[in-house]
């Protein structure tokens, strides 16, 4: 998955365990703001992280998830869109998690290099 387990691990601390402990699993049978249930929940902090970050990083169907997880298809959903939400909470309220452009030397050199590999015509006028 290209993510280290040193990585994983401060993600989890910055913010994602918090705020997956303290933020209900959006259901629409239930109380929005109601106390999260963390000893009802299908899957820990580290398992909806890794159950997201897998989703992203594979081209495996969402099937694929039910089983490696252990999870029904209703179920995975609801964790892939709860998980994307956390993520997304934790890596904006984290400053060094940005990304940023590259300068105009790098782009050239990134776009020459893809042009060469991919056996694209070379646009010099960039």
């Amino acid at each position: 998955m290209e993510l280290d387990t040193t990585t994983f691990q401060l993600i989890l601390d910055v913010g994602f365990k918090i705020l997956w402990n303290l933020t209900p699993i959006p259901r629409t049978n239930t109380n929005t703001n109601g106390e999260p249930r963390l000893g009802a929940c299908s899957l820990d902090t580290a398992g909806g992280l890794g159950l997201y970050l897998h989703y992203l990083r594979s081209s495996m169907r969402e099937t694929g998830l039910q089983l490696i997880f252990a999870l029904i298809p209703s179920t995975v959903n609801r964790y892939l869109a709860f998980s994307r939400q956390i993520l997304l909470n934790t890596l904006c309220q984290y400053h060094v998690a940005t990304v940023g452009w590259p300068d105009d030397s790098r782009f050239s050199e990134t776009t020459r290099l893809i042009q060469v590999l991919h056996l694209l015509p070379v646009v010099t006028n960039m």
